[in-house]
């Protein structure tokens, strides 16, 4: 499943905005979802049971305006208890977190990650995976991992960004989110890196010059900044254009 902030890109599951969140830009130019830290967040209703839904990733893309305030990005919750996994949240000291939350064996286990700077986007995944261990992803650095032995069950009901949204929904997010996603499975540390690090400059990963005029044709220069993993098997160039094309390799 994933969403924008505004809308789901897939049929799975349906979003419903609690308290008219409104919209903003993405680090990407699309839309974000703006949440006002009191009482907006995204909910939907699903039947995901623990332990037997591992392995698990959530991502998104993450700006917060009070990174002193505790807060959850990412949650399924128990619309019936305090039991929670908060797939990636903010402490009150700004570092990200993976979080397991109840009156049993998850009870505040946490893995830490890096820290929010306020009024910027970052990159932020929690990763819960089938041998009993989670860790976050923050900007493409992983965090070490986490264990934990793994005698609770539970089936949460609710999916939820913005806030912890268990019975009595609390510290909710003040800023943005965008580009928000689950997965059944893990993602390599290989393949996150890889994945922040193609999407971190969108403002100077395609430029174009301006259009030069050259007798009856035209001359384009396009110059693009990669890293390795980036896909340029889809250029095409006009007979009618000749085009000066620059390649930059980013090693990791």
């Amino acid at each position: 499943w994933s969403h924008d902030g505004v809308t789901d890109s897939s049929g799975n599951l349906t979003i419903t905005q609690l308290n008219s969140p409104t919209v903003g830009v993405s680090p990407f130019g699309g839309d974000s979802v703006v949440l006002n830290g009191s009482n907006q967040i995204g909910r939907a209703v699903v039947s995901k049971p623990f332990p037997a839904s591992m392995p698990l990733t959530t991502q998104a893309w993450a700006k917060t305006t009070n990174n002193a305030s505790a807060a959850g990005l990412f949650t399924f919750a128990d619309s019936s208890s305090n039991y929670l996994y908060a797939g990636s949240w903010m402490q009150g000291t700004g570092k990200s977190s993976v979080i397991d939350r109840s009156s049993g064996a998850f009870s505040n286990t946490i893995a830490l990650g890096g820290s929010f700077t306020n009024n910027v986007w970052h990159s932020i995944s929690g990763n819960l995976n089938a041998s009993n261990s989670r860790f976050v992803t923050m900007d493409g650095i992983r965090s070490s991992e986490n264990t934990f032995n793994n005698t609770d069950t539970k089936t949460f009901n609710r999916l939820s960004y913005g806030a912890f949204d268990d019975s009595t929904p609390s510290n909710y997010w003040a800023g943005e989110l965008a580009e928000l996603r689950v997965r059944d499975g893990n993602l390599s540390e290989d393949y996150q890196t890889a994945e922040y690090n193609n999407q971190s400059d969108p403002a100077t990963f395609f430029t174009t010059s301006a259009w030069v005029e050259q007798g009856g044709g035209v001359t384009l220069t396009v110059t693009e900044v990669l890293n390795s993993f980036a896909d340029i098997s889809n250029i095409n160039i006009d007979y009618n254009v000749s085009a000066i094309i620059t390649e930059t390799l980013k090693s990791f």
